[in-house]
Formats: structure tokens, sequence, C-alpha cells
């Protein structure tokens, strides 16, 4: 039941990825529309452009880590495959399998050679 709930968080980590790189367009989008607006206007209307862009700010610096950490959905599916492999590859049991295959393989060659 755990792999199922990987495979949903792998599907949603798209939708991660969306949302965050929207916060982040729309900060730096906010960000330079209050610093060009901030050279027309008052003292009053450049003290909440200031508010403004801080709050844009600090949007955008706590979504770029997120654009940056998180891997895309063919990314964490390779990872999970990965794993995959390595748990199987560490089994005993496919470990003994593997040394019964190479010494069949080096007995039928040994006799191979010999007929020849």
């Amino acid at each position: 039941m755990n792999l199922v709930w990987v495979f949903y968080l792998i599907g949603a980590l798209e939708n991660f990825l969306l949302i965050f790189g929207g916060v982040f367009g729309i900060s730096v989008t906010t960000i330079f529309l209050c610093c060009i607006f901030m050279g027309m206007s008052s003292e009053d209307e450049k003290a909440h452009f200031i508010k403004v862009s801080k709050g844009g700010a600090i949007c955008a610096a706590v979504s770029l880590p997120f654009l940056l950490f998180l891997p895309s959905q063919e990314t964490a599916y390779t990872m999970l495959a990965a794993y995959g492999v390595e748990e199987i590859i560490s089994s005993e049991r496919v470990q003994a399998v593997g040394g019964k295959s190479l010494e069949l393989i080096e007995q039928f060659l040994d006799e191979k050679l010999k007929a020849e």
C-alpha cells in the first residue's frame, strides 16, 4: 500500500512545481512592476509599493528553493526505479541465484572447451 502513495505523490509533484513556478513568476512580476511604479508615485504610494515588493521578495525567496530542488516527474520515477533495482540486487536470494548461474555458465564453458 505504501507504493501507491509514492506513485500518487510523484504524480502530484508536477502540480507542486506548477504552483511554485506560478508563485515565483507572479512574485517577480510584482516586484518588477512595483519598481516601475515607484518612480512615478508620491511618498505615500512609494511606502505601499515597498511593502508589496518586500512581500513579493519573500514569496519568491520561499518558492525558489522548491523550484530548484523538487525533481521532475521523470526524475522521480527514475530515482524510484534505481532504488528498486538496488534493493533487488542487495537481496541475498538474488545474489545466490547469480552465483549459481555463474557457476553453471563456467561449468558449461569448461565442458565445451574440453570437447573441442
